[in-house]
């Protein structure tokens, strides 16, 4: 399958996933009663989707971000088993969670005397402290100021133009409004879902193209 056709059918699903009822599922399944309504992704396409995945590995490797990091930041809930600081099947959310599974997966640099598979030094120590914090609110707001400057770093070496930072906007904010839909609908299964008021992805890709 071709890169596109494979982002077009993992939005496909993404989607689905979210504006659909589930079938029936069995009575300890934590999805019982979760269905999402569609919201029409006119802005939202392909290309955002790239941008974004593309942003958040080239992040974790200018910085070198270190595992343990990656994986606080996918933290599986218990119920679920989907990264409780993301909304499983938010079409923003779902590029950064690829991108951080790849990133993770990354194989070592060949040809080096001394074995490296990143390239930065690592995250400042206030920010991996904030990342582990027990406070969640905490936690989320650092993450959502790492993306954002993540995202933000990508599009200025992009230099995209006044129409397509617009679009960029646009994009974004419907994104958003998905994102939401489904994390209201998530509220229910308790855990981080419960207290977050906002997805810390969403707010990222937002704030990077000056949109909130």
């Amino acid at each position: 399958m071709r890169p596109k056709q494979a982002w077009l059918a993992f939005g496909t699903l993404a989607i689905a996933a979210c504006a659909t009822s589930p079938p029936a599922p069995a009575p300890t399944s934590p999805l019982a009663g979760v269905s999402v309504p569609l919201v029409p992704m006119t802005q939202f396409g392909d290309g955002e989707r790239t941008q974004l995945f593309f942003a958040v590995l080239e992040g974790c490797y200018r910085d070198g971000v270190p595992n343990e990091v990656v994986d606080q930041l996918l933290e599986p809930d218990p119920k679920t088993g989907w990264p409780s600081n993301f909304v499983w099947a938010c079409p923003i959310c779902m590029p950064v969670i690829q991108a951080l599974d790849a990133y993770r997966a990354r194989p070592l640099f060949r040809g080096l005397k001394i074995q490296r598979d990143t390239f930065g030094e690592g995250l400042p120590t206030d920010v991996t402290a904030a990342l582990f914090s027990a406070d969640g609110p905490t936690r989320q707001a650092t993450m959502q100021a790492l993306l954002e400057r993540w995202i933000g770093d990508y599009l200025a070496s992009r230099r995209l133009t006044e129409t397509e930072l617009a679009h960029w906007r646009a994009a974004m904010d419907e994104g958003r409004q998905q994102g939401m839909r489904c994390l209201e609908s998530y509220r229910q299964l308790g855990g981080t879902w419960a207290w977050m008021k906002k997805c810390p992805s969403c707010e990222a890709g937002n704030g990077a193209g000056g949109g909130r």
